[in-house]
C-alpha cells in the first residue's frame, strides 16, 4: 500500500464488482474472514465494499465501478460520456452541489473529455439566471485550481462553445453576445 495508497478502494470497487457480476456471492464481501487472516486495510476494503453494496442509488453506478472508459469505445463510448456530462451539468444546475460535480466529472476517467463538459456549462449557462452561471464558471474554476482540468481542455472547450455561437442565436438571439460575456468569466 506504500506504492498505492488507494489499494483499499480499488479493492473494494474490484470486490463490488465481483459482487455485481455474480462471481461472488455478497456473503463473502459481508462475512469477516479468521481474525488471524485480518488486517487493517482488510477490514477498510471490505466496509467500502460493503457501504458501496448497501448503498440502494449505487445499483445502478455498479456497472461502472472502473469508470465508464474502461467499459471501452464498444460498449460505452463518446454517447455515454455526452450523457454523463449532460447529468453532470443538469444536476449542478439545478442543486448546486459543486463538489458532487467535481466529483462525478473524476469518476467518469476521461480527462481527454472535459471539453466537452466545458462547452455544455457554456452554452447551458446562456439560459439560466446569474446564479447558476456563477455555478457553472466556479465548477471549471475550481476544475482548473485542482488540476482536474488541463489548460488544453479548457482552450478547446472555450473554442467549441465560441464556434457553436451562431448556431445558437436561432434559439436565443443574444446567444454570441451571452456566451463572449461568460468566456470572459472563466479562468485561462
Amino acid at each position: 500500500t506504500l506504492d498505492t495508497p488507494a489499494t483499499p478502494a480499488l479493492l473494494a470497487a474490484f470486490l463490488v464488482r465481483a459482487v455485481a457480476d455474480d462471481v461472488l456471492p455478497p456473503a463473502f464481501v459481508k462475512q469477516l474472514p479468521p481474525e488471524a487472516l485480518v488486517s487493517e486495510r482488510m477490514r477498510e476494503t471490505l466496509s467500502h465494499a460493503r457501504a458501496q453494496l448497501a448503498a440502494a442509488h449505487f445499483s445502478g453506478r455498479r456497472r461502472n465501478v472502473w469508470g465508464r472508459a474502461a467499459r471501452g469505445a464498444a460498449v460505452g463510448g463518446v454517447e455515454d460520456l455526452k450523457v454523463a456530462v449532460s447529468e453532470i451539468v443538469r444536476e449542478l444546475l439545478s442543486s448546486g452541489e459543486e463538489g458532487e460535480a467535481l466529483r462525478c466529472v473524476r469518476e467518469l476517467h476521461t480527462p481527454a473529455f472535459h471539453h466537452e463538459l466545458v462547452k455544455r456549462l457554456i452554452v447551458a449557462a446562456i439560459d439560466v439566471p446569474r446564479r447558476e452561471q456563477e455555478l457553472a464558471v466556479g465548477l471549471v474554476q475550481r476544475m482548473v485550481t485542482e488540476e482536474v482540468l488541463s489548460p488544453e481542455q479548457l482552450c478547446l472547450g472555450r473554442q467549441r462553445a465560441a464556434e457553436g455561437a451562431e448556431d445558437l442565436r436561432l434559439d436565443n438571439p443574444r446567444a454570441p453576445e451571452l456566451i463572449a460575456d461568460f468566456l470572459e468569466r472563466l479562468p485561462g
